[in-house]
């Protein structure tokens, strides 16, 4: 059963095409490792998958009642917040 499916998926920012024709499924059970050099477009996609950002073009599917949650590799914290707390707001809607 394919949890995630992407076809012909592209996202630029600007006129700076981060990817184009991206096309992948991931399957229940299955393990998957994302690599690639800096600026190759690995979190643009990961946000994606989130729903953090809009996909420009093409098609990306996720299980209705399947949610991902995604946290920044560079943090900035508010003023006496939490790591726990921080993590709570972050994937409040994944609960």
């Amino acid at each position: 059963m394919s949890l995630v499916s992407a076809s012909n998926l592209a996202r630029a920012y600007g006129a700076q095409d981060i990817f184009a024709d991206v096309g992948f499924e991931i399957h229940t059970r299955e393990r998957i490792a994302l690599v690639g050099v800096n600026g190759a477009g690995k979190s643009t996609l990961l946000r994606l998958l989130a729903r953090v950002e809009p996909v420009d073009r093409g098609a990306l599917s996720l299980p209705p009642r399947d949610r991902v949650g995604y946290l920044p590799q560079e943090v900035t914290f508010a003023e006496g917040m939490t790591l726990q707390t921080y993590l709570d707001g972050a994937f409040a809607h994944v609960r």
